[in-house]
């Protein structure tokens, strides 16, 4: 019954006054025609009989009609416009994971996932490992090495491609989620959209591969060398690494999260 009643208040005004109007009179029109057959009314009126319950039939027949057409109308405004908020999301979600994906050396949003996240975890383990080089046998540039080899091969210029990745996904956010909305379509979740959006804000800040290798190496000289002023400038090279590190981890880390999110939330990716 509600659904009726909101059905009824969903139909345009002016549809409900003919409703209104013209369901009575053909009630009226019909009881007239029962009762002129009862008392002969009709009787040799052939054409006026077929106007008479033509126009009846008219009275029920298009209010109706206009009642049913206007909501299938508005169904298939309805299906059309699912479709298209459909696709243009759908377009928005493929140039988005393109824009992520496509410059990064793995095949595949699942390899990135893994990769990164170890990347993350090696940039941690190595940054513990340096952060007292004095007490270690080995050169720091040879702690960091399969690291910084590693890191150099995934490497990607964060400012370009993260800004471009950045692009890609406010459109999702501030474009297709209110066609999604709109269109009563199933969108992500409000804390989940928060996470992606720290994520992606963090692809455009990492440390190049080289200036790491260099650090690491100045670093290795000051250990060596018997000069005050070069041994000071070594541990200045060293809290200057280790916090280039803890950005590399974090960057690992966002590309990573990204990546999840884009297996998950896209499978088909």
């Amino acid at each position: 019954m509600a659904r009726a009643r909101l059905w009824w208040l969903d139909t345009p005004r002016l549809i409900r006054k003919i409703v209104w109007v013209c369901i009575p009179l053909g009630v009226i029109a019909v009881s007239l025609g029962v009762y002129g057959d009862g008392h002969g009314w009709w009787d040799d009126r052939s054409f006026l009989t077929n106007l008479a319950s033509s126009f009846a039939s008219l009275l029920f027949g298009v209010p109706l009609a206009l009642v049913v057409l206007t909501h299938l109308s508005a169904m298939q405004a309805e299906v059309a416009e699912r479709r298209t908020a459909q696709r243009r999301i759908s377009d928005a979600e493929k140039q988005f994971v393109a824009a992520f994906q496509g410059r990064l050396p793995t095949a595949n949003v699942h390899e990135t996932a893994e990769k990164f996240f170890s990347l993350a975890t090696h940039a941690r383990t190595v940054r513990r490992a340096i952060h007292n080089p004095t007490a270690r046998a080995e050169p720091v540039s040879a702690v960091a090495a399969d690291f910084l080899q590693e890191y150099r091969a995934a490497f990607v210029d964060p400012q370009a491609w993260g800004s471009h990745v950045g692009r890609r996904w406010n459109v999702l956010d501030q474009e297709a989620r209110p066609l999604a909305e709109a269109a009563g379509l199933p969108w992500i979740r409000a804390g989940e959209v928060h996470d992606v959006t720290k994520s992606v804000e963090g692809l455009v800040d990492a440390p190049d591969p080289g200036r790491l290798l260099v650090l690491a190496s100045r670093i290795d000289e000051g250990l060596q060398s018997g000069d005050p002023n070069v041994a000071r400038s070594s541990r200045r090279h060293r809290g200057t690494l280790e916090a280039d590190l803890d950005s590399a981890a974090a960057w690992c880390m966002a590309v990573s999260n990204v990546a999840r999110f884009i297996s998950v939330r896209f499978p088909g990716s």
